[in-house]
């Protein structure tokens, strides 16, 4: 699978075919997670050309870009290659930039889950924190400083333990789980690289997107699922933890978008990106799942709060994360163009 597609027979960087001028190459880590598919897409859509970073357990679980590869026209004009590697393997990752000399990197690879991050503490420090530290070295160590665009992706979870309520430009980070301290890592060394060696490089702080391909052991699959699942009278009930958590949600296609357009504009800072459920507003989890209640029901009482042993295992959740400020719709470069309505979120 992942040397399945052939390199473009004339060549990396040839032209587009129609205005002449040289192809862009991207390279995605986490190319088969939610967001890396969708990124995937829409580059090749812009004539790209797309390598992706996949682990070798990773290899079995493509089910997100299986239909890229399925394409006739990608295998036929080489726009899409696979490369074996991993974020905690410096060596391969030198090799890979080496050999693709891509003009624009993303980092979306990472242990995302914020509870697995405290069962898997080092692992995710590892791979989240350092591993950003390893892509960029190897854009240094390769000579491609001064030709590749850097996109790390960032997330809410920087906030934690929120200092204000909705989040500004300039609200502290106070991260509160491994995953937020790993990322936090993660956001200060492309902060560090962009000064220091004055490479592109830009922090996504992404909050809360969902689609189709979201993993299952996030909280708006855990309810789609599990809704599903009583209508079929498998399951009676659910648990969830904190009901009056508030995030903003967003859908992973608009967030793709921001991503590329990060890359393509003069601003060579990070920026921080948020989306709302109509209207205009965030929504709690216990909106979110009441969306699935049986229709015409005064009640249908299939979510129940976890106990406080569960709840205490998930340690520091914190409530409320919403941004005010959008700096990409502030430049006039984006906005939505999905509009994320819960009740067809439960069709995840």
């Amino acid at each position: 699978m992942a040397h399945a597609a052939a390199r473009c027979p004339s060549g990396r960087g040839s032209g587009d075919g129609e205005t002449g001028k040289p192809r862009k190459v991207a390279l995605i880590t986490g190319i088969t997670g939610q967001d890396g598919s969708y990124l995937a897409e829409f580059l090749l859509e812009k004539g790209y050309e797309v390598h992706g970073i996949v682990r070798r357990s990773s290899s079995f679980n493509t089910g997100r870009i299986e239909h890229l590869y399925k394409n006739p026209q990608a295998h036929i004009e080489g726009n899409m290659k696979l490369h074996y590697g991993d974020l905690t393997d410096s060596t391969c990752l030198v090799k890979i930039i080496n050999e693709v000399k891509p003009t624009e990197i993303y980092n979306l690879g990472a242990q995302s889950h914020v509870k697995i991050s405290f069962d898997l503490a080092e692992y995710t420090a590892d791979v989240d924190g350092v591993g950003t530290l390893r892509l960029l070295d190897a854009v240094k160590t390769c000579g491609l400083i001064g030709s590749v665009r850097f996109y790390q992706a960032s997330t809410s979870e920087l906030y934690g333990k929120v200092q204000e309520t909705p989040q500004k430009e300039t609200t502290p980070f106070y991260p509160r789980s491994p995953y937020g301290a790993a990322k936090l890592y993660a956001y200060w060394i492309v902060v560090n690289f962009r000064e220091a060696y004055n490479l592109f490089a830009v922090n996504g702080i992404l909050f809360n997107h969902e689609s189709p391909r979201r993993g299952a052991n996030f909280v708006t699959r855990k309810i789609s699922r599990s809704v599903a699942k009583i209508y079929l009278g498998q399951l009676e009930c659910f648990s969830l933890g904190n009901l009056d958590a508030k995030r903003d949600w967003g859908h992973a296609k608009d967030y793709v978008e921001a991503m590329w357009l990060m890359l393509q504009t003069d601003a060579n800072q990070s920026q921080r990106l948020s989306a709302w459920v109509p209207p205009s507003r965030p929504a709690t989890t216990a909106r979110f799942a009441a969306a699935g209640e049986e229709p015409g029901s005064a009640h249908f009482p299939f979510v129940q709060v976890a106990s406080d042993q569960f709840w205490k295992s998930r340690c520091f959740n914190h409530r409320f994360t919403f941004l005010e400020i959008m700096s990409l719709r502030q430049l006039k470069l984006w906005g939505f163009q999905m509009i994320f309505l819960i009740k067809n979120g439960l069709s995840l």
